[in-house]
């Protein structure tokens, strides 16, 4: 008999019983089978080893690559966004976590270009605006110095527009402060509950004797004395509001130098206010960015003002969390309005 072939067996029996016979059921194998199979097992676990090795070498580094793929764009993307190239987005279509991260990146990036823009506006239109002003500063002054001489009616004259351009150029800065203080949240509304329309009131007598020096007519509408018009807001703000909307409406008035200030309540808890005019009108390519710093529609080209007022009015309804917006209609006149509620 060959000595390496193995003569190990392997029996398995079971014994039954049914009365006085007895019966039992033997099964009988080797086990050479068994031998010969962890031989076989044996010489190909090495290589079973290897390649299940090599396989989850090669998957863990496709899925890393998978998976760290976008954190990759994004870090690329934060670089270039550190040097200055603000219009860098990131595109990543999932919708997990990292898909979140890239979304709110993205957001970031379009606040920052939107920030970094606005410098670059404000201070091209701040150094438009002084120069102007600091010019005709200059220019007068060296006349008066070396021109006019005796003639008191031309100094008078002369100095007289020296004194306004220096206003002019105290009110340019004072609303770039203002603007500055609002937009990045220093100055914080502190609400008190107050009757908004009682406010308007007050505010509309104070134009009374510019209305009466320019032939205008301020029209108030109120609403009805037990109408319920608190609301929670800052007054010193919302009266700066309404000065800005009233100065605006009167910049614009119309040939019939009519403007209104006009206060409802449209349901329960909320306030709307309207300042119209009956001017030329504000067009529709413009209508969208009036509220815009800087921004002049076409039509007020070479107009006197800061081009601030209505941005401060923005950056003040935005704090208080009240909607706001600008109807207008070529030839008939515009209509500012905003809606504050009582949040108390």
């Amino acid at each position: 008999m060959d000595k390496n072939v193995s003569t190990r067996q392997m029996a398995v029996g079971r014994v039954a019983k049914n009365g006085d016979e007895i019966y039992s059921v033997i099964f009988c194998t080797s086990l050479a089978r068994i031998d010969e199979a962890g031989v076989v097992l044996g010489q190909l676990m090495p290589w079973i080893f290897l390649c299940l090795m090599a396989f989850s070498v090669v998957a863990s580094w496709l899925f890393s690559r998978w998976f760290t793929k976008p954190l990759t764009k994004l870090s690329h993307a934060t670089r270039q966004l550190a040097e200055g190239d603000y219009s860098v987005r990131v595109n990543v279509p999932e919708t997990d976590e990292i898909g979140l991260l890239a979304a709110d990146f993205n957001h970031m990036a379009g606040e920052v270009s939107r920030a970094a823009q606005l410098q670059r506006d404000l201070l091209a239109n701040v150094s438009h605006d002084l120069r102007t002003p600091l010019t005709l500063i200059k220019g007068y002054a060296e006349t008066v110095r070396d021109l006019t001489g005796d003639n008191p009616e031309k100094r008078t004259a002369q100095l007289d527009v020296i004194v306004d351009e220096t206003d002019r150029l105290s009110g340019l800065v004072n609303s770039v402060m203002e603007l500055s203080k609002m937009s990045s949240g220093t100055d914080k509304p502190e609400k008190v509950r107050f009757d908004l329309s009682q406010l308007c009131e007050e505010v509309a007598q104070r134009y009374e004797a510019v209305c009466a020096q320019n032939g205008y007519t301020l029209k108030l509408e109120l609403p009805d004395p037990e109408t319920d018009c608190t609301i929670s807001a800052d007054p010193a703000m919302m009266e700066r509001v309404l000065h800005n909307l009233l100065g605006n409406a009167m910049h614009h008035i119309g040939p019939d130098n009519v403007f209104i200030l006009r206060v409802n309540a449209p349901e329960k808890g909320t306030v709307r206010v309207e300042v119209a005019d009956h001017g030329a009108g504000i067009t529709k390519e413009d209508l969208p960015y009036i509220f815009d710093r800087y921004y002049r529609s076409r039509s007020d080209a070479g107009k006197v003002g800061t081009g601030l007022g209505l941005s401060i009015t923005k950056a003040i309804l935005q704090s208080h969390g009240f909607r706001f917006g600008a109807n207008s209609t070529l030839g008939e006149g515009s209509c500012f309005w905003f809606e504050a509620k009582d949040q108390a």
